[in-house]
């Protein structure tokens, strides 16, 4: 299962490229204040477009044998979960010029590399995760700074995951309905 850390640190490894500071997985307020780089995800949302993706079919089960050209019954999979994660990542290397050089790296990174990598065990294969970067006014990110209250504003970017899929083991039995006359039927009043 693709779990949100392991998502979250595929993320802060990417990040980490062409530099040597420390990356860490905290809220800007918790992280080492010198030599370090916090990556911290504070917003999780369902992804709206995802939501009403058909489940994937696991396998048929086989007919009863009692007539010819009888439906079979289905095994299907619940859908995963689409997420969309959102990052502060906020560089706190102990000077402003050094901030701003991991910050456009950084920054350089994501747009070399638009897609995350994310090994995904029930796909059998990686799975491609979007990065990008959100037109965020300037008046939510300083909310956001002022619920961390303990710090004043710092340089920082916020960065959108989009779409990261959750899986479960769920399964959905799927019976096919085989004949109609038992079902009662609707009376509808006379007008």
């Amino acid at each position: 299962m693709s779990s949100i850390f392991s998502i979250s640190d595929s993320l802060k490894t990417l990040l980490s490229r062409g530099h040597s500071y420390t990356m860490q997985l905290k809220d800007p307020t918790e992280a080492d204040q010198s030599n370090a780089v916090s990556v911290w995800l504070y917003q999780i949302q369902a992804d709206e477009f995802s939501r009403n993706n058909a489940p994937p079919v696991l396998n048929k089960a086989a007919s009863n044998g009692n007539e010819v050209g009888v439906a079979k019954q289905r095994r299907s999979a619940v859908p995963p979960l689409g997420v969309n994660l959102f990052y502060l990542v906020t560089p706190m290397t102990g000077n402003v010029e050094s901030d701003h050089e991991v910050l456009g790296r950084m920054l350089l990174t994501i747009h070399e590399s638009p897609t995350l990598r994310v090994q995904q065990s029930e796909l059998g294969e990686d799975e491609l995760i979007r990065i990008s970067l959100p037109a965020d006014p300037l008046e939510e990110r300083l909310h956001l700074w002022d619920s961390l209250k303990t710090k004043p504003y710092r340089l920082s970017f916020i960065c959108l995951l989009r779409t990261a899929r959750l899986f479960t083991s769920n399964v959905i039995e799927e019976a096919p309905v085989l004949n109609l006359s038992s079902a009662p039927l609707l009376e509808f009043p006379k007008i």
